[in-house]
């Protein structure tokens, strides 16, 4: 239900994500109006805002972008900063949001908040502050900043009077929350559903409705989320996806009321209905949950088909933000099945995934601050233009900007500190978890082992190595034998242990793993030196555990810790001991 609830959000964050600021225009013929304004006066600020406001309304983001962007021409050439340059740049943040462009969007969305906050804009700041929440979770993935963009935009909305956005943004602040499987967020939903009904805005009803049954689900609370499914099920002219996002909800109902086989059948009629006309990445996520449905069904094979099935329909869709949860799954899947090789190697390729993203966080803040740091040096252009312009306010445009600077340069800082001390203790509990569930399958491979190995001496001594058959007696001798706690250890001693020459088995290693012998050895020697410092209790001393993970050099394992964790090791042990 949690990995469900997830996808649940995105989709709804989508679908709310574009709203406008203000009521514009959405008939056909009210935009043909609008369009004949502009062969008359093509340069009309105010003309321009509404027709990229109707195209983003009507999901045609191209077109809203191509206005956006008018828009903000038009106010750079007449010096219309505080409209034209402003509301363009809030609709193409917007548009940017929906095509994708992660880069544009930033920084569109940047540079308007610059503007509406030094004209104190509330209404513009509201608009902002909820694109950029969306901009931090659609593309992004980060639910805390996306929490505190949302909270702002609140702020701002309150002050404005505006009832209907405050509504959305309240149900956005509750799938945020929702997001981290965090029930404080149920508070919001209720409210945001109550305001909606109170002052008849559909939209929000229904998408806070959704949330509220997905709250309930994930309390296995089905009597409590039935009343709002039946009403959002009546509710016409929905898109496909969220459909599909209410029929799923209509499927798990069915599993979690017992009628586990026809919410199974719901769940694979909704996938394949669906499939080819909703939006990908939710698509890609059904294909999770209904894997997990199947598993916690104890249909494995299925369950292991299905989510296979859905990497390959992210792969080539382009997907990448779904990869993660499917391989969880599916090493989650051969686990309960008794395949317990294939769960030990999904669960392996689930930690090399988790510290790729690790690694493109680390990429995003630099780059955040990279933008940033440009707007800054932009505006501080442009005022530098208007001094010679209003040389009466010369000294306080250049004492205002470089305090804005100074602000927003602690803020950069203090949102890195923040960010990479909730970072270090993902990786922290992550290499923890996975440390247990190393552990576990290794037993159970052992006990599997011992239960069937009853072939001959004389037989073995008959067989010949096979490359799977050699990489799983080397397996064997890392992980059972735990010769790489040896510092001395060579590829030729291996192979002599092994009964091959070093030749064949460095080959060998790197045709199944794509790395050399040293990389694999020094990987079981990190996740030693990782288990070792997790050992609170022992609090044995850094030395010691280099030296017991079969490290040589204590700069080789500092080195090679920091690479695995982003960490340093005491920086890690540290990070334990909060915990």
């Amino acid at each position: 239900m949690s990995d469900y609830s997830k996808y649940l959000l995105h989709v709804f964050i989508l679908v709310l994500s574009m709203l406008p600021q203000t009521s514009v225009a959405n008939t056909s013929s009210e935009l043909q109006e609008l369009l004949l304004k502009l062969k008359k006066d093509p340069d009309n600020a105010e003309t321009l805002k509404k027709v990229a406001d109707v195209y983003l309304d009507k999901d045609e983001y191209e077109k809203s972008l191509d206005y956006g962007r008018r828009l903000v021409e038009v106010g750079n050439r007449t010096g219309d900063r505080d409209y034209a340059v402003l509301y363009g740049n809030i609709a193409v943040g917007h548009a940017c949001s929906m095509l994708g462009l992660r880069e544009e969007t930033f920084r569109a969305f940047e540079n308007a908040r610059t503007i509406a906050e030094m004209t104190e804009n509330h209404d513009a700041l509201t608009s902002i502050y909820n694109g950029l929440g969306m901009h931090y979770i659609n593309m992004v993935n980060d639910p805390y900043s996306s929490i505190s963009c949302f909270y702002d935009a609140l702020k701002h909305a309150k002050i404005t009077g505006n009832e209907k956005y405050y509504a959305r943004i309240l149900a956005n602040l509750s799938s945020a929350y929702l997001l981290r499987e965090d029930m404080t967020g149920l508070k919001y939903c209720r409210e945001a559903y109550e305001k909606a009904v109170k002052i008849g805005d559909e939209m929000s009803r229904v998408h806070a409705g959704i949330n509220l049954a997905d709250y309930y689900l994930l309390a296995d609370s089905v009597d409590k989320a039935l009343p709002y499914l039946e009403e959002v099920n009546n509710t016409a002219g929905l898109s496909p996806t969220t459909l599909l996002e209410i029929g799923m909800l209509n499927a798990l109902c069915e599993y979690k009321s017992g009628n586990r086989l026809e919410g199974l059948n719901q769940a694979k009629s909704i996938l394949n209905q669906y499939r080819d006309i909703a939006f990908k990445p939710s698509v890609a996520y059904q294909y999770c949950i209904y894997g997990e449905m199947l598993n916690n069904s104890g249909n494995y094979a299925e369950s292991i088909r299905v989510l296979n099935e859905g990497l390959d329909f992210s792969e080539q869709n382009g997907i990448s933000m779904y990869k993660g949860k499917l391989m969880k799954a599916l090493a989650d899947s051969y686990h309960k099945s008794g395949d317990y090789a294939k769960a030990l190697a999904y669960t392996t390729l689930y930690m090399q995934y988790s510290d790729s993203i690790h690694d493109i966080d680390r990429e995003r803040v630099i780059e955040d601050a990279r933008v940033r740091h440009n707007i800054a040096l932009q505006e501080t252009k442009i005022a530098r233009q208007e001094q010679e312009l209003a040389k009466e306010r010369s000294r306080f445009y250049i004492l205002f900007i470089l305090l804005a600077f100074a602000v927003a340069a602690l803020g950069a800082g203090w949102y890195v500190y923040i960010r990479n001390k909730r970072l270090y203790r993902a990786i922290v509990r992550q290499n923890n978890e996975f440390i247990i569930r190393e552990k576990d399958l290794l037993s159970q491979i052992e006990k599997t082992k011992n239960s069937t190995q009853e072939v001959d001496a004389t037989d073995e001594e008959d067989v010949k190595d096979t490359e799977s058959d050699l990489m799983s007696r080397f397996t064997s001798l890392m992980t059972e034998d735990k010769l790489y706690k040896d510092s001395s250890l060579t590829v030729a001693s291996v192979a002599e242990k092994l009964g091959t020459n070093r030749t064949y088995l460095s080959r060998t290693i790197n045709e199944s793993t794509g790395k050399t012998f040293n990389q694999i050895v020094n990987g079981y020697r990190i996740r030693e030196a990782i288990a070792l410092i997790s050992d609170v209790a022992a609090d044995m001393p850094l030395k010691q555990i280099c030296s017991e993970s079969g490290f040589s050099s204590t700069s080789t394992f500092y080195s090679l810790f920091q690479n695995f964790t982003g960490l340093t090791p005491a920086k890690y042990r540290s990070q334990i001991k909060n915990l």
